[in-house]
């Protein structure tokens, strides 16, 4: 019994460590740092050294670029930026939404009626302002869908997923239930 709950232990210590690991910057990742001790605010760099202490990130700022030596404690956030695809469907929504909108408004303020000359001179012609605006919706919000999945097609997605920064220190005691028992506990 007493086997079965070190090997227990020691699994629970292990787990519980490599997720900390997983949490780690490693060289080359794009990051994202906030820290009222240095005055950073949602910093957008990479990271060029990472220890378990420190790390040194080399920030991106239009021409200039700074490198930056920071002790993970002082760190408010550290966030890891990881690709996520382009954005076309959110383009082409928008583009849409915008665009049937923008039709809809325009086609009822240029509804003319139609007067007959000639036998089949009305035959396309809308009845009313309101179908004018359903079919300036459905033209201009097409156009906007395009125009808008292209414009999504140029543009990145990137996810933030927040690491601690923190260590993670985990102890194991035994409490006092009739002399067997285990206890463990996790400091962040």
């Amino acid at each position: 019994m007493r086997f079965a709950a070190l090997l227990f232990t020691i699994e629970l210590i292990c787990g519980i460590q490599s997720v900390a690991a997983q949490g780690r910057a490693i060289p080359g990742q794009r990051v994202r740092i906030t820290s009222e001790r240095h005055g950073l605010k949602r910093m957008i760099g990479r990271v060029l050294t990472a220890t378990n202490d420190t790390i040194t990130i080399g920030i991106e700022q239009g021409a200039a670029d700074d490198t930056l030596a920071l002790a993970l404690g002082n760190l408010d956030r550290l966030e890891i930026g990881q690709y996520t695809g382009h954005r076309t469907y959110l383009g082409a929504r928008i583009g849409l939404a915008v665009g049937a909108t923008i039709g809809f408004v325009v086609g009822v303020a240029t509804y003319k009626e139609c007067v007959p000359q000639q036998l089949y001179d009305c035959l396309l012609a809308v009845p009313n302002s309101a179908a004018q605006g359903v079919v300036g919706s459905i033209v201009v919000g097409l156009v906007g869908a395009g125009v808008g999945g292209f414009i999504g097609t140029l543009t990145r997605a990137e996810q933030w997923d927040e690491i601690t920064t923190r260590h993670t220190q985990v102890s194991v005691r035994s409490l006092p239930m009739g002399g067997v028992g285990l206890g463990l506990a996790v400091h962040f």
